[in-house]
């Protein structure tokens, strides 16, 4: 089970980073600070409590809870902080032509 927990925060951590980098590049660095913050802060004391009640999944519950509240508040911000509406987060159809169509070039010149 704790394998599950952690996959699951494995992507929405992936994702959060990805809509953290909005932030970033519109230079509000603080942003993204504070989104790591309230996650630290949150995860110490999740733990504290989790842990000892239900061990292992305990601490895969903790990491993921305040990995989706920093989701969360990533989400909330872009359209306070960014005045933009979130990136939408279901791929489409044309995301993975897009991906075919390349056939794995990544932009570089061979050499």
């Amino acid at each position: 089970p704790v394998f599950r927990l952690l996959l699951v925060e494995a992507i929405l951590s992936g994702a959060t980073w990805v809509l953290a980098q909005a932030f970033m590049a519109s230079d509000k660095p603080g942003i993204t600070s504070i989104m790591q913050g309230i996650g630290f802060s949150l995860n110490i004391p999740l733990l504290a409590v989790l842990v000892p009640r239900y061990e292992l999944v305990g601490a895969g519950l903790a990491v993921l809870i305040s990995t989706t509240v920093r989701f969360v508040f990533a989400l909330v911000n872009y359209p306070i902080t960014l005045r933009v509406h979130p990136p939408s987060l279901r791929p489409r159809w044309s995301d993975f032509t897009s991906i075919i169509r390349r056939g794995g070039d990544d932009g570089r010149a061979e050499d």
